[in-house]
């Protein structure tokens, strides 16, 4: 493993930075999820989900009434294999055109029936110790066929939300509880306060007792807060979202997210996706609007696991690509770029601690046109760290900046000093090339080490220093604080 290197003579001396000329980079791998025996037209990536060791991939048309396909993260290696494959139990179709997972329960939308056979409908599966079972079929009690109920998911506790975002009317969502045995619907909402057509239940958010739901078709579009009240266990319409800047068809609404206090909101015909925060209880106010450098349906698809977010543009680059925002305070800070450079359609996303996961239901497979892949990132911690134990005047120390995006310019800086506050320049290089195996993929995790003499005059004294990341896409990122005392 070869690590890009920098040498420096004196730790003060910070004029006599040299750059080594080992321009190799040590990088994660991306590892590529297929359905087995993939076949035309399967349509695998179409939605994705992720908690844990647990990951789940829709397949839509597969098997011609669609699949979900599970894989499980194996403890000693890392890597996600096969687990198992489910698929309806009644003729509805395009199961696994929308997919939630939440410990060991997993939700499956189907959002078109069997016309006089079966209605469209949501799948509740669980992991039993052995497989993935399904529990229950959860169906609208005021269902049509055309209301495509299932079109969008999420299960947060014993709560389940499904969006049936009707092509006759103005959309509805819907709320099921398990009560010990079952799961019931206890409420269905909708909201006829503008356009006929606005698609209220496209996309479906539920955290913590807050219901999030997207309706992109009106003129602008729009995104609705709902509050369960304590008392009723009922959810009740507080504010209707709306971005600061609205356009005309910028399917504002597309997608949504909850984490903790803040509503995530895409629109993505409009490149843009609104944060709204939560202030005083009830009221929401939006307080950032995030742009890529690059356009291309930015915010199709918006996931949050409470400290990360990612977002997804399918035609950004050309192939694709997901930006991950790292919560930093009250601000989301983007912190790495996803691509796969290959590909040709990047829709879903997904992400669960240190993994990130995209699906393209488009790409072709084992020459089958429109079979569908899925892309798992792993995400190294963006670190400053050294192995160096003698810190005595004379040994040289290594210390090296690891984990951070591909092509990034890092910059290690003295911050404090017997903690005193300071900023001064040590060394400026690069992480790595972002070049994969050759298949044209992104990986991350790229090294780089600056080496120095430890001078006398640093004996007694407690030096903390920090590594910066700037990417020439904007993109900034921190390590941590590393402090060194000399002995």
């Amino acid at each position: 493993m070869h690590a890009r290197r920098t040498r420096i003579a004196s730790f003060l001396s910070i004029a006599s930075v040299l750059f080594g000329a080992d321009a190799s980079g040590s990088q994660n791998p991306i590892q590529t999820l297929t359905a087995n025996s993939p076949q035309k037209w399967d349509h695998f990536g179409q939605s994705v989900a992720v908690d844990g060791d647990w990951l789940v991939v829709g397949a839509r048309w597969r098997q011609g009434n669609g699949t979900a396909v599970f894989f499980q993260r194996n403890p000693a290696t890392g890597a996600w294999q096969f687990f198992q494959e489910v698929a309806p139990s009644a003729a509805t179709f395009e199961f696994g055109n929308s997919v939630a997972l939440k410990g060991r329960l997993a939700v499956i939308g189907s959002h078109h029936g069997t016309r006089g056979v079966v209605l469209p409908s949501a799948y509740v599966f669980r992991f039993d110790g052995t497989q993935w079972a399904e529990m229950q079929r959860l169906d609208a009690s005021n269902g049509g066929h055309d209301d495509l109920f299932g079109d969008d998911v999420s299960v947060d506790g014993d709560e389940i939300a499904v969006g049936a975002p009707s092509q006759l009317s103005n959309g509805r969502a819907y709320v099921f509880r398990w009560n010990g045995t079952s799961w019931v619907e206890t409420q269905w909402l909708h909201c006829n306060a503008y356009a006929t057509y606005e698609r209220f239940g496209t996309s479906i958010a539920l955290l913590d007792g807050v219901l999030l739901v997207g309706a992109p078709r009106g003129t602008v579009g729009h995104a609705y807060v709902l509050l369960r009240d304590p008392a009723t266990g009922l959810y009740d319409f507080v504010q209707q979202l709306e971005a600061s800047d609205p356009v005309t068809n910028g399917r504002f609404g597309n997608s949504v997210a909850l984490s903790r206090d803040f509503a995530i909101v895409g629109s993505h015909f409009h490149d843009t996706t609104y944060v709204f925060e939560r202030h005083g209880g009830n009221v929401w106010s939006q307080t950032q609007r995030l742009t890529p450098i690059e356009p291309g349906w930015f915010g199709n698809s918006v996931r949050t696991d409470g400290e990360s977010l990612v977002i997804s543009g399918p035609y950004q680059e050309d192939y694709g690509a997901i930006s991950l925002y790292r919560l930093q305070g009250r601000r989301w800070v983007q912190t790495r770029y996803f691509t796969t450079h290959a590909r040709s359609f990047l829709g879903a996303c997904a992400v669960s601690g240190s993994t990130i996961v995209g699906g393209d239901q488009d790409a072709t497979n084992s020459g089958w046109t429109w079979a569908g892949e899925a892309y798992v990132f792993a995400l190294d911690a963006f670190a400053l760290g050294t192995a160096n134990s003698n810190l005595a005047a004379g040994q040289t120390l290594d210390l090296m900046t690891s984990g951070g995006q591909s092509g990034t310019t890092a910059l290690l800086a003295l911050v404090a000093v017997n903690g005193t506050p300071m900023f001064s320049t040590i060394a400026v290089g690069e992480l790595d090339t972002g070049l994969g195996d050759g298949d044209g993929s992104t990986r991350l995790g790229g090294e780089w080490t600056v080496s120095f003499t430890i001078p006398p005059g640093l004996s007694g004294q407690t030096a903390t220093l920090q590594s910066f990341g700037i990417s020439d896409r904007g993109v900034f990122e921190a390590t941590n604080a590393l402090p060194l005392t000399f002995p």
